[in-house]
């Protein structure tokens, strides 16, 4: 990839150099940004007109001061609060990012009066689409004392989550763009190899699960050779970190689309619904993808763990904005802790699951679903608090 590198930020574009960076290497669950590029003076910063949030918030981009800067316009899914970045000393290149529940890091990258070209690096679960430039967070992937800012001082980014949907059809996107052992891009073909690599294991191991996998079967299933597979997945664990990558894009894209739009008790019941429609298809058989592969590798793959810990949190994380939507719409009471009832829905679908791909029957599911939404309904607006005064006229 390439970035401007800044030598002098008093001769304007003379001190200013377009220099080749390594590429980051990031992982599954990275946080994807889009950067616009800001410049030395106010006259000369271009920002989005408005951003809204799921809750209808304004989440206008804004940075103090006319610092040479890139401005967060999207994040992952889950992340709709206006978050307060610190430069840490002696490093002004990043930010600390986040809040006090979902810290991450996020890498600044310079961008002046021309714009840098950045490399688009999709982290899996995150892919985004649409105009702008692209960049992940990742520890090391700049030089330091890149962005002329101060140790210390603070911006503001404020951001709207907008992830676009993943596409399935293109598996290998969904484990980063398609690269081959030595760095190179793969072919339309070797891309087409990957993906049937990649989706016979991912169906194999949720019926069968990954220890019951071998290199072989997925061989076969894929009908692939032994220097195709090994080509594109050296070992089984390389191959077990995308299967959890897609699995959960694939998850994740079907829960944001059923939650995006969570404001009501009603719409709770709606999820609840399509869950249990789906699984009981197979009479619960194989469980949760995300929660199958975590029974097996949470104390066999550390790094799988943490992965799918994320996942996890992303998808409670979808729960927690629409219970926040709802008491900010007065549907529920002020007192409701969204966090821990969006915690609460989570746990009782992975029980739910549990149950009813032991009992081969969804009925286990329905009653913890129903017994944890009751929960959330016990701090529900009472319908007199929620109606208005007599003569008075009712909101839409």
């Amino acid at each position: 990839m390439q970035a401007i590198t800044v030598r002098d930020r008093n001769a304007g574009l003379a001190g200013m150099s377009l220099t080749d960076m390594p590429y980051p290497h990031s992982a599954e669950n990275d946080v994807i940004v889009r950067v616009h590029a800001a410049g030395f003076t106010p006259g000369e910063l271009d920002w989005p007109a408005t951003w809204t949030d799921r809750a209808g918030r304004d989440r206008t981009p804004s940075v103090p001061g006319h610092e040479l800067s890139g401005v967060v316009a999207e994040l992952g899914y889950g992340t709709e609060r206006t978050y307060s970045a610190t430069a840490p000393a002696p490093d002004p290149t990043w930010w600390s990012v986040g809040s006090s529940s979902r810290p991450f890091r996020l890498l600044g990258r310079v961008a002046g009066m021309v714009a840098a070209r950045l490399s688009r690096r999709v982290g899996a679960g995150f892919q985004l689409s649409g105009r702008g430039l692209v960049g992940t967070a990742r520890p090391g992937a700049m030089t330091p004392g890149r962005m002329g800012r101060g140790p210390g001082q603070k911006r503001t980014l404020r951001s709207t989550p907008n992830p676009a949907s993943v596409r399935t059809g293109n598996l290998v996107n969904v484990a980063e763009q398609a690269r081959d052992k030595n760095g190179s891009r793969l072919t339309e073909r070797g891309r087409a190899t990957q993906e049937r690599i990649l989706r016979a294991a991912a169906d194999m191991m949720y019926v069968k699960g990954v220890s019951l996998t071998t290199l072989d079967e997925v061989r076969a299933a894929s009908g692939t050779s032994k220097s195709q597979l090994y080509r594109h997945y050296p070992d089984k664990d390389a191959l077990v970190r995308d299967v959890v990558a897609l699995q959960a894009a694939e998850l994740l894209e079907r829960q944001h689309q059923l939650l995006q739009r969570l404001s009501s008790l009603r719409g709770l019941e709606r999820w609840r619904n399509a869950i249990i429609e789906h699984n009981a298809l197979r009479n619960g058989a194989y469980g949760c993808p995300l929660g199958s592969l975590a029974s097996e590798l949470a104390d066999q793959d550390e790094e799988a763990r943490q992965a799918i810990a994320r996942h996890f949190d992303t998808w409670e994380g979808l729960l927690e904005a629409g219970l926040v939507r709802m008491k900010d719409s007065g549907v529920l009471r002020a007192d409701a802790d969204a966090g821990e009832l969006a915690t609460g829905l989570m746990a009782a679908l992975q029980g739910g699951y549990l149950l009813a791909q032991t009992a081969r029957d969804v009925k286990p599911m329905r009653i913890a679903l129903d017994m944890a939404i009751g929960h959330v309904k016990a701090y529900a607006v009472p319908a007199e608090d929620a109606n208005p005064p007599e003569g008075g006229t009712r909101g839409r």
